[in-house]
């Protein structure tokens, strides 16, 4: 019971659905039918609940099927119709039964008592299995004819004639055949002896008749059929009362569980939306084996397939050794069977239903069988009823490729260190293409005409595949199918990396006989070879996809009509759609009925009837197709009931048990349950024929626009949304009613209830709880936001509202008025909360507002959790670990706001909090990267300060992160701190070494362009900077690939920032992204000053101005930095002033250089499009620019001892100390003045007009840099703040000053004026010259006393 129990608190506390890939467990219950509804009734409220919570937290989930309910509680009907329809469905209860335990194979619960159930008398007649009509006959007779003729003719054998439903159910589910998984459970006599105790007579008289037998045959017949139970071996056990039926199902059950799904096996995040997606396609998947029927066409697709993906299922090794040394990773069939195999990508092409999907998830599992080594990913666009974006195929496929690489899948952080990069596409785009060249892989995206809009990007753009580009890995394969219709296709098919292959309908007959007898799943249903010839050799019927819509008919239309007479009317139709548009009127009329409407709802009928084509269709069927169409992710079977109510069909209207089970037995193929629970429709065409039959409109739902409600024509969709957001506000909160209630308000237009709904604490703590597992939750987030800001509504003023309503105990009462149950109950739960409850929800509302780009709110709600924390006085150990995690964040908030002071001194108030915490809490995950987390911020704060400190505080977080860096993300964090450390001991080849191999890390992660794999260029080229000021004959081509190193990371670095620059939407991120890209460009003209000749002056110039302006619009032209830009910018230009076509090019040019710096002040990010192509001629060296990591050589341990030995003297450390002491004074100074900056421009908050995303960066460079020794170096320290981003510690420009300007006044001051750069001496105007000569006058009086 200790494993139900933890699976219970599990499940209640993460308030969320575990599912993976294994199948659920769904035993199907038999029993008589009077005498076992208490032991029915007991076990579905008590026992499967709890088995149900055990599965869940195994993966799976268990659902008991149960069709032989009590007649009793059929109504009454009072409609002839009705009453003919119930009638008609009480003879194939047998049939659906038997259908039923086909489908829960294996697992099988049986209860036996002492009555035998429905049986024919003892002297019946033999009944003749040729026999075309039922009348007459007894009910059980009924059953019996329509099981025989639908399937199970060994109904009818002389043996079986007279048997018991029950007993032809055991039958068919256990007596020779599997049965691990069969339980039987017989009920003791003195069960009912405990029963008669204390009762009346005709109480006696009632239970005796329902709990024993009747006659003495019946009594014969149930004996007989539990030897022969015994006999054959099955599990049998005995039960006295309700008590040990619940003990041994428990212990039963739990085994079976225990054995299918060990808990040894179960993988911490079974939760996580990789593992959800994970067995959405696998069970979609093996589904499409099942149906696939092999043919001529189909085997040269799979020759084809084979061929193409051949150079993939080489081992690793053989891959890592080609790809050193060759670029061409296929060689042996390269031309085979004529198809490009040097090409990257297959596009499969062919008609929708010409089983396409079938043919690949086929193949894929005949490949993996050959070749287990091979790794394959496989992708099935709306396999899961949602994800149908591209970017949800990336993220499956980045997540599966790094943990098939790395080995380890760390759950909070398995995307991205950043939050943000999930939702920016261009980040997700360059972390796939950086997934696909870790090692052999194959990927397979099927349907990619069903591909949607994202996050930016529409769906138009989404199918051109523009985002993928033309230089794929050599061992990389990519197989697409789609149709000829398809945007994509239009698109792929220019690409001259692409191979084109088309999946053509079968031609031979026998294998479409094959087909349509796969399909119809009846092994004892014998159809004349002539009635097959004459369905298959119709030439309409061209697509597997009607030969199974016509097979599934022929399998259960027979127990309405006459089934050749229904075929011969389907194979009139001439499309698919018109096949369809038959099957659903059949539908309608078998199994639907339909309850009348009110007159307000006859404007909305005639309003249909003009646009739908089966306007006459109505009834509960067409509701169910309906709804199952516009719900977001699908609907579970109770859901349906539940709907079903809501519409009206109650009482003798209402849709039964049996009912639903016929309607299911028809449509299992087209109508699948998924594998948590929800039905969808298994294909494509089947949901298309429904939106445009019966809901009317042409856009498929999941690519309507918000705005969609607003057409007239989308009347009937918009009401069937309204109708899913009452009934799921009616709902227990949880993550379900998340997914699907904020989407059908969005999609209804109830803006104020989806700002409500948004605003509402329970959303702020199911997201924090359940955001790590799901990424699409998050996304879901920001886009509801991003479509509310459209329509002015603010999350700043949402948040800061739930804010005061927590502090002060207050429920809104806009709230309450509004009548949603989900709304009041949030809030009147959370007025209930304690203290640290409403700290936590106002924490995780401020981090969500960080994400979106409110950084100035974030801080306003932050700070007052902080203050509502302390005065609350708390002591426990909860208190204190919020404390802790609130501290650090406040301090992260600060750096990446450029507030260096107030970030370290809370970084040190959260040390100091950890110091209260108990040692064994810190080995919580959590707790290890908060600390860790921490312990990286501080050091490079402390570095910064203190040398000395800084150092010590170095060791330690080195020492923790050896400890604990377990993802690839921490690896590379340890392997920079390594870097750090080896630099100030003195070993900078081995800091090289490292700084590479942390490269190399975040490459194989995000790609080359992403913030963080920046960060770690820039400390390379501060690092290689340094390196070549050193002048040594011996060694100068040493020097000289340093420089050159040095300024290919520099330009890859500016081209970074730029691109960072581009993506961010929030002004403050935008004006770090200026300032630490004017720090980059400032180091970059740095480095090239010095090189000969005239381009290269030229191209320094440019490349400072540009530097300037950036810190002119930032800072302003009297800021101490832009004043040190200006400085080198002038003894650039003035160097050579001697040099007549220097200073004829100044003067020329000045105006052109002015207009150019108007410009980029204006728009910076426009300007100076990553490098320049002059610095390529200025520099002159190798055009290929080569990032790669290089082994240490012989010339790195030459340079290490000559650095030692030169560097290593009694003067470095003071050097880093002066450097540190001159920092601390300019940073106070300069830092105080931008924070009084900061805050003024917190006074107000504005709403913006839409949501914005924050992406995080920091310069972390310093002009003068802890590398260099000497004040007036030019390298620049690096910075890391162990985090996504770069903002932090000496991200303000002020760190890259070493020196104090001069105060106004002072005589340095006047003689700095008089010099400036921008004119020569003599320029300002003087008491003696109020208007003096203009430059060109000068220069010319200057030139003739010159001679020039």
């Amino acid at each position: 019971m200790s494993d139900l129990q933890n699976a219970n608190h599990k499940v209640e506390e993460e308030q969320e659905f575990y599912f993976t890939h294994w199948p659920p467990i769904q035993p199907y219950i038999c029993s008589t039918t009077k005498d076992f509804q208490e032991e029915k009734d007991y076990l579905t409220h008590n026992i499967f609940p709890k088995l149900n919570q055990l599965c869940r937290a195994r993966g799976t989930y268990f659902k008991a099927v149960d069709l032989r309910r009590t007649t009793e509680e059929q109504p009454d009907y009072t409609d002839s119709s009705l009453h003919l329809m119930q009638a008609n469905l009480s003879s194939q209860q047998l049939k659906l039964c038997l259908d039923y335990i086909s489908n829960s194979s294996p697992f099988f619960i049986c209860m036996l008592g002492h009555t035998y159930g429905e049986f024919r008398p003892e002297n019946s007649k033999h009944l003749c299995a040729d026999s075309s009509s039922t009348q007459g006959l007894s009910k059980i007779e009924q059953n019996l004819y329509v099981a025989a003729n639908n399937g199970y003719p060994w109904v009818l054998y002389e043996e079986n004639q007279n048997c018991s439903i029950t007993e032809l159910e055991i039958i068919q589910a256990a007596l020779g055949k599997y049965t691990e998984f069969h339980y039987f459970y017989f009920r003791d006599y003195s069960y009912i002896d405990c029963k008669l105790q204390n009762v009346g007579e005709k109480e006696r008289e009632r239970i005796l008749s329902n709990f024993t037998s009747r006659s003495d045959y019946e009594e014969m017949k149930i004996r007989k059929l539990k030897a022969r139970i015994i006999n054959s071996g099955l599990s049998v056990r005995f039960y006295k009362d309700l008590q040990e039926l619940r003990d041994l199902v428990l212990e039963d059950w739990s085994a079976v569980i225990e054995k299918l799904y060990p808990a040894c096996s179960m993988s911490d995040n079974i939760g996580n939306e990789h593992n959800l997606q994970h067995a959405y396609h696998e069970a979609f998947a093996e589904n499409l084996c099942k149906v696939f029927v092999p043919s001529k066409e189909s085997k040269k697709i799979f020759e084809l397939l084979d061929i193409f993906v051949k150079g993939n299922i080489k081992n690793e090794d053989d891959y890592l050794s080609e790809s050193q040394t060759s670029n061409v990773f296929y060689t042996s069939v390269s031309g085979s069977k004529g198809i490009a195999t040097n090409k990257p990508v297959l596009l499969l092409c062919g008609d929708r239903g010409c089983g396409k999907s079938s043919l690949i998830a086929t193949w894929v599992k005949a490949f993996q069988q050959k070749h287990p080594s091979a790794l394959i990913l496989q992708y099935y666009v709306g396999s899961n009823g949602c994800g149908d974006d591209i970017m949800s195929f990336m993220r499956h496929c980045i997540i599966q490729l790094r943990f098939k690489y790395f080995g380890t899948l760390d759950e909070d952080d398995a995307f991205s260190e950043n939050t943000s990069d999930i939702w920016v596409f261009p980040l997700v785009v360059g972390a796939f293409l950086a997934a696909i060249r870790l090692k052999p892989c194959i990927l397979i995206l099927d349907g990619i005409d069903e591909l949607t809009g994202i996050y930016g990007q529409s769906t138009q753009q989404v199918k051109e595949f523009s985002w993928l580009p033309n230089s794929l890995p050599t061992h990389f394969k990519f197989i697409i199918t789609t149709t000829f219709s398809c945007l994509s296709y239009q698109s792929l098919i220019t690409r001259s990396d692409v191979h084109v292959a088309e999946v053509v309908y079968t031609s031979n007959e026998d294998t479409r006989i094959s087909i349509f007898q796969q399909q119809l799943s009846m092994p004892y249903k014998e159809i004349l070879h002539c009635d097959l010839q004459s369905i298959t050799s119709k030439k309409e019927i061209r697509s597997p996809l009607q030969l199974a819509i016509l097979a599934n008919e022929l399998r259960v239309c027979g127990m309405y009509r006459k089934e050749m007479e229904c075929l011969g009317e389907y194979l009139e139709a001439m499309s698919v759609q018109e096949l369809l548009a038959l099957v659903f009127k059949r539908w309608v009329e078998d199994y639907s009925w339909a309850v009348e409407k009110k007159k307000r709802d006859q404007k909305r009928k005639v309003l249909s009837a003009h646009h739908i084509p089966d306007k006459g269709l109505k009834g509960w069927i067409v509701d169910v197709l309906c709804l199952i169409s516009v719900s977001r992710y699908g609907l579970a079977e109770h859901d349906i009931q539940q709907l079903l109510n809501v519409l009206g069909y109650k009482n003798e209207h209402a849709v039964t048990y049996l009912h639903w089970a016929a309607f299911r037995a028809a449509t299992f193929k087209w109508i699948r349950e998924k594998p948590d629970g929800l039905l969808c429709f298994h294909h494509q065409s089947l949901k298309e024929a429904v939106e445009y039959r019966f809901l009317g409109v042409i856009t498929p739902v999941n690519e309507s626009y918000p705005s969609s409600f607003q057409n007239p024509m989308n009347h009937k969709k918009t009401a069937l949304h309204q109708v899913l957001i009452q009934y799921f506000q009616k709902q227990n909160f949880s993550r379900r009613t998340y997914q699907e209630l904020p989407w059908h308000m969005k999609m209804t237009g109830n803006w104020n209830e989806l700002y409500n709904f948004l605003s509402s604490p329970k959303i702020i703590d199911l997201l924090s709880k359940n955001a790590r597992h799901n990424y699409q939750m998050k996304l879901d987030f920001v886009h509801y936001w991003q479509v509310l800001a459209v329509e002015k509504y603010d999350p700043v003023v949402a948040y800061l509202s739930m804010m005061h309503t927590l502090i002060n105990h207050h429920i809104c009462h806009e709230t309450e008025s509004k009548g949603n149950c989900i709304f009041t109950e949030a809030n009147q739960e959370t007025s209930r909360l304690e203290t640290i409850g409403k700290i936590r929800l106002i924490f995780s509302a401020a981090t969500f507002l960080k994400d979106i780009g409110k950084s100035s709110e974030t801080e306003d709600l932050l700070l007052a959790t902080e203050a509502l924390l302390l005065e609350g006085d708390f002591e426990n150990l909860e208190a204190t670990e919020v404390l802790f995690k609130l501290q650090t964040y406040i301090g992260e908030v600060y750096l990446e706001m450029g507030r260096t002071q107030e970030g370290y001194q809370y970084l040190q108030k959260a040390r100091d909090t950890l110091g209260h915490i108990p040692p064994n809490y810190l080995m919580n995950k959590d707790a290890i990267k908060q600390k860790g987390k921490l312990l990286c911020y501080l050091t490079i704060l402390m570095l910064e300060r203190d040398s000395v400190e800084g150092s010590k505080m170095l060791e330690e977080t080195l020492t923790f992160l050896k400890l604990f860096a377990t993802s690839p993300n921490e690896q590379a964090r340890l392997q920079l701190f390594k870097g750090l450390q080896k630099f100030f001991t003195g070993f900078y080849s081995k800091a090289k070494i490292c700084f590479r191999a942390c490269l190399d890390t975040r490459c194989r992660l995000y790609g080359q362009s992403h913030i963080l794999v920046g960060e770690v260029q820039e400390y390379l080229a501060d690092l290689l900077n340094h390196l070549k000021n050193l002048k040594d004959v011996k060694i100068i081509y040493i020097f000289r690939t340093y420089r050159r190193q040095a300024i290919e990371n520099y330009n890859e670095v500016i081209k970074i920032k730029e691109d960072m620059e581009r993506l961010a939407t929030s002004l403050q991120v935008r004006k770090q992204l200026r300032l630490s890209l004017s720090n980059t460009l400032y180091k970059l003209g740095k480095l090239l000053h010095g090189q000969p000749g005239f381009y290269t002056k030229e191209e320094i110039a440019e490349i400072l101005r540009r530097s300037l302006d950036y810190r002119i619009c930032s800072l302003g032209s009297e800021h101490p930095l832009t004043f040190e830009v200006r400085c080198l910018l002038k003894k650039i230009e003035t160097e050579h002033w001697s040099d007549r076509s220097w200073a004829d090019s100044t003067v020329r040019e000045a105006n052109v250089w002015r207009q150019k710096r108007l410009k980029w002040s204006i728009k910076p990010q426009n300007c100076f499009n990553a490098r320049s192509s002059a610095i390529g001629k200025a520099v002159k060296f190798q055009k290929t620019k080569s990032t790669e990591l290089c082994n240490p050589s012989n010339s790195d341990y030459i340079l290490n001892n000559i650095l030692r030995t030169e560097y290593e003297t009694s003067d470095q450390q003071a050097s880093k100390q002066d450097f540190f002491t001159q920092q601390s004074h300019v940073k106070t100074a300069v830092s105080s003045h931008q924070d009084n900056k900061n805050l003024s421009d917190r006074t107000s908050i504005k709403s913006p007009k839409s949501a914005v995303s924050k992406f995080s960066w920091s310069p972390h460079k310093r002009a003068n840099s802890v590398m260099s020794h000497s004040q007036s170096s030019a390298a620049c320290q690096p910075i890391y703040i162990c985090q996504n981003s770069l903002i932090g510690p000496c991200s303000t420009i002020e760190s890259l000053i070493t020196f104090v300007r001069p105060e106004t006044g002072s005589g340095s001051h006047k003689v700095l004026h008089r010099s400036a750069w921008y004119n020569v001496p003599g320029r300002y105007p003087t008491p003696h010259a109020p208007l003096p000569p203009k430059r060109h006058q000068i220069w010319r009086e200057v030139s003739k006393k010159t001679g020039w």
